[in-house]
């Protein structure tokens, strides 16, 4: 492989790595292997807080683990604090002589714990940036293969540049995941249900509300094969709702919304499809969102108003608070440990006293209550 082969193959390994840490140690070894020598370092010190962040090539698992737990020390500190503020705008070729780039590193506690364990003699070192983050690459050859060549060289300050926007790549990268994460995880904590797509309509996400209304009820299905309702009339519904958020144009001006009947509950569950378009969303892959309230659960009821309000007796506010929550006659009996024909009962005597006629209107009057 000819000279711009080699910086060509180099510079694809460490965009890879960009996307990919987990081949950040491929990449650093065959840039190592390349120009000649042994193995490689790169070491990112965030400056806000001073913590770090490292990969090694063609290390010893065993003493890369503990060199990369070290980087926080003392050791690596007093390591740094001796190197020049400037002349990092290229590759800088080390060897143990008397000049502070050399010094810096050949009389350090971290050379002699690490790097000379592993074989390092001469180094080719350069800071691949200085702004919010410093980043480090050394690339170390044995002291039998002598000095770095200038091809050597040539070949790392031709891949340098690409290193370094490699590593504002991932950085990026890296600031976007931990927004998408913290998007996800705000998602997590609302008591809607929320499930995302993207812009081909691919389910990707759903939060805990939403798994919790879809155990609890067959009007929606949420399982490996995506989310879904069970009438093929309301699934045709909120697919064009959904391919209208996903279009292109510019959304619809009124809100998207779809209200699914429940057996056994007066409360439909209500649906709203967006279009998503927030960063944090985007970063995920999200692009379209459907939100589902329950109304039912919504309500925070207290069984006492109701007493004052239409003048039931306990069991019949119990009764009705049971009701008004969600639950099927014949489950809010049993809940309350009577049988269905006083549960018929106590509702008949309800209506009458709120001046309902179905148990529809209760609920309604009942919300109108909670809210």
């Amino acid at each position: 492989m000819d000279a711009a082969g080699a910086v060509f193959d180099l510079a694809d390994r460490f965009y890879e790595a960009a996307e990919d840490p987990s081949a950040m140690p491929e990449a650093l070894t065959r840039l190592a292997l390349s120009a000649g020598g042994h193995h490689a370092v790169t070491a990112e010190r965030r400056l806000i807080d001073g913590t770090w962040g490292a990969a090694a090539g063609n290390v010893d698992p065993a003493l890369s683990r503990r060199m990369l737990g070290s980087l926080g020390g003392d050791a690596v500190r007093v390591w740094l604090s001796r190197f020049p503020r400037s002349g990092w705008e290229r590759m800088c070729q080390m060897v143990p002589v008397d000049t502070p780039l050399s010094r810096a590193l050949y009389d350090s506690e971290f050379y002699c714990d690490f790097v000379r364990p592993l074989g390092g003699h001469h180094a080719a070192l350069t800071a691949l940036d200085v702004g919010e983050n410093r980043s480090f690459l050394s690339v170390f050859r044995p002291q039998r293969l002598g000095d770095y060549d200038p091809e050597a060289m040539g070949l790392l300050e031709a891949v340098r540049p690409h290193v370094a926007r490699a590593f504002r790549l991932r950085r990026q990268l890296s600031a976007a995941e931990a927004g998408a994460g913290a998007a996800l995880g705000m998602l997590e904590r609302l008591r809607a249900g929320v499930v995302l797509f993207d812009r081909r309509l691919k389910f990707l996400f759903a939060n805990q509300a939403a798994m919790r209304l879809s155990a609890s009820t067959d009007a929606l299905i949420l399982d490996s094969a995506g989310f879904r309702l069970s009438g093929a009339a309301l699934s045709r519904q909120l697919q064009a709702l959904m391919t209208a958020a996903a279009a292109d144009t510019a959304p619809p001006e009124k809100a998207q919304r779809l209200r699914v009947p429940r057996h056994g509950s007066p409360f439909p569950l209500l649906l709203q499809v967006e279009r998503l378009e927030t960063p944090g969303m985007r970063t995920a892959g999200a692009s379209v969102g459907v939100f589902i309230d329950d109304p039912g659960a919504a309500l925070a009821l207290d069984a006492t108003v109701l007493v004052d309000a239409f003048g039931l007796t306990p069991r019949e506010a119990a009764l009705t608070t049971a009701l008004a929550k969600g639950a099927a006659p014949k489950q809010a009996a049993y809940d309350l440990c009577m049988s269905e024909a006083t549960a018929k009962t106590h509702l008949k005597r309800v209506l009458d006293k709120a001046g309902a006629h179905r148990t529809a209107e209760l609920v309604g009057l009942v919300a109108a209550l909670a809210r």
